[in-house]
Formats: C-alpha cells, sequence, structure tokens
C-alpha cells in the first residue's frame, strides 16, 4: 500500500476540522433567524460552488474541498447560512407568496421561466440588500466569494444590481453599458419602499426587455436551461409534507 504524502494527509486533517466547525455555523445561523426548522447533511464535492437542496424536509449543501481551505471559510459559510435561511424566514417566505409573486411577474411577461427568474432576482437583492444588512448592521461577508469568477447571461445583470450597490465589496469585472444601466434600475428599485408584487413586475419588465434586445445572453433557452440551478428555498421545503403543501398550492 502507498503511503500519503505528508502534505496530503495534512490537507485531510484540515478538511474534517473544518466540517466539524460547519454545524455549529449553521446552527449559529438558525439561532440568529429564529431558528427556522432545518435539517441538513454536508456533502463534499472535488469542484464545483457552494449550493444546496432540500428534499422532503432535508437539507443538503454542498461544499466543494478547495473552500473548505479558504482562510474566511467560517464567514463565508455563516454568511452563507444566513443568506439561505433568509430565504425560508423572510423572502419569499413560503410556497404560496412565492407562487404569488410569479404570478405577478408573469403577467408582465407571459412567460413562466422569466417569471421564476424574476423571483429569483428579488428574493436575492431584498436579502442581500435590505434584511441582512439590517438584521445583522454589516456588509454580507459572501457577495465577493459569491462573484469571484466573472458572470456570464443573466447573471451579469444581477452582478450590476450588485455591484451599484457594493461597489467596494466586488470584483470588477467589464459588462455591457446596457446591462449595467438596466442593474441600477434593478437596485433602485428594490430601495424603493414598494411591496413586492409591484417590484417583481418592474424586474420582470426589465427582464423580458433585455431577452429581447440580447437574446445570445438572455435567451428564454438559456434562462429554462439553468433554472434548475437556482432552487429558491421556502418554509414548506423544510417540512417532511413539502410535497402534500405543494399540490395544495398549485392544484
Amino acid at each position: 500500500m502507498k503511503k500519503l504524502f505528508p502534505h496530503i494527509l495534512n490537507r485531510n486533517k484540515a478538511i474534517l476540522r473544518k466540517m466539524g466547525e460547519i454545524e455549529h455555523i449553521f446552527a449559529r445561523a438558525r439561532a440568529e433567524l429564529m431558528n427556522p426548522p432545518v435539517k441538513f447533511s454536508i456533502e463534499l464535492r472535488d469542484k464545483g460552488n457552494i449550493g444546496f437542496r432540500f428534499v422532503k424536509g432535508e437539507g443538503k449543501i454542498f461544499i466543494p474541498k478547495s473552500m473548505l481551505l479558504e482562510e474566511d471559510f467560517n464567514e463565508i459559510f455563516l454568511w452563507f447560512s444566513r443568506h439561505l435561511l433568509s430565504h425560508i424566514h423572510y423572502c419569499p417566505y413560503d410556497m404560496k407568496t412565492a407562487f404569488e409573486l410569479e404570478k405577478n411577474a408573469y403577467k408582465v411577461c407571459k412567460d413562466w421561466n422569466i417569471a421564476y427568474l424574476s423571483l429569483f432576482f428579488l428574493s436575492e437583492m431584498q436579502i442581500d440588500f435590505i434584511y441582512l444588512p439590517e438584521t445583522f448592521n454589516e456588509i454580507p461577508g459572501h457577495l465577493y466569494y459569491r462573484f469571484r469568477y466573472k458572470p456570464i447571461g443573466f447573471l451579469e445583470l444581477l452582478y450590476s444590481a450588485y455591484l451599484t450597490v457594493y461597489q467596494n465589496n466586488l470584483p470588477k469585472y467589464k459588462v455591457d453599458s446596457i446591462i449595467m444601466d438596466y442593474g441600477r434600475q434593478l437596485a433602485f428599485i428594490i430601495f424603493k419602499p414598494r411591496p413586492w408584487s409591484i417590484k417583481i413586475k418592474i424586474i420582470a419588465s426589465i427582464l423580458s426587455k433585455i431577452e429581447s434586445m440580447m437574446p445570445r445572453k438572455m435567451s428564454r433557452k438559456k434562462i429554462k436551461k439553468y433554472m434548475q440551478y437556482f432552487q429558491i428555498p421556502v418554509k414548506e421545503d423544510a417540512t417532511s409534507s413539502s410535497i402534500n403543501e405543494m399540490m395544495e398550492t398549485y392544484g
């Protein structure tokens, strides 16, 4: 049997230590956000981004092994957890609210994929621009990591909105001036004291305009392809009866 090199052993020990810390970090985030009833497990991956999925009330968080070795991993994971739980605790909160918001977006764009993307944009920005900064009186600590790679497609628009709000806290990438301008409009909308039902209609209108102006960047086909990677957690995801509740909501 071949012996492992010392640097490999040290790396594995570091990963095991981090795995022990993750549970405590997530528990802290739960306590801060009034303990949403979420169970979770961790799955390490050789590559990719940090992500999550809920199945029958069980949450699974995917973490790339390289991320565990980041110097500021604990802070990134704490804010990732806060952001994740804020969807359940704040926006969109539950399945009924999410569906009503999607329907409002659909009235404008007449496309369910763009309507879902509008909900994704709304909930992401409401949490990172409004809820988390006001709750913790800090700039969310996961944003630089989130945008550590140049965004493509419709994520350029989301990045532009974030850059408008957090100019000094994100990496700088070159973005089309039209996309950047619409990103500023998105950020402006979020800070307006208007109900979510109005905000999501404006977001859907902007997404529809860009889709028609720049189909190569944001075609409906591309939106449909990538939507599977952008799950929006809601309260029902944290319960084992989520399928029954989904049927009640969507009929």
